[in-house]
């Protein structure tokens, strides 16, 4: 809870009076699709992304009329250690292969894909640098694969 909701929080608090004064900022909050979506298992982590998703829609509207604007990324499942510890540990658990365990985790996806963490970053540089930008905010954005199209 502290380092995925607090830890935004805080730094939104923090940093937001300077980005005001400035006429200009962009916050970018990491959420993800179970921030948006719900899935079994997953209470703790969905609550907190939830919970971020809400916190980055109030300082969209807190904000609205300040060159500040404040967006959540939410991506699916991402190429990232995590996920793939994950993995394991389920193989692991379940006693059956990684590669087993991975399509049952893509299966949710569409495009039966992970999230490159490079189009992650290549999202969150539009969200921050591009003109289209200004009238984004408050937005969930979701790099998901098509999860949340079912």
């Amino acid at each position: 809870m502290t380092s995925m909701l607090t830890a935004p929080f805080h730094l939104i608090k923090l940093f937001l009076p300077d980005m005001k004064k400035k006429g200009w900022g962009r916050i970018v909050n990491t959420s993800s699709t179970l921030g948006v979506v719900g899935s079994p298992f997953t209470s703790a982590y969905a609550t907190v992304k939830h919970g971020l998703i809400g916190l980055t829609k109030a300082v969209a509207l807190e904000t609205a009329t300040t060159g500040v604007t404040c967006n959540a990324i939410c991506p699916g499942y991402t190429d990232t250690a995590i996920v793939h510890n994950a993995v394991h540990t389920t193989a692991r658990k379940e006693n059956i292969s990684f590669d087993d365990v991975m399509a049952q985790t893509l299966s949710i996806m569409p495009t039966k894909r992970l999230i490159e963490v490079q189009q992650v970053a290549e999202t969150v540089k539009f969200m921050c640098c591009s003109s289209a930008s200004d009238q984004m905010t408050g937005a969930s954005l979701l790099l998901d694969g098509g999860w949340t199209a079912h």
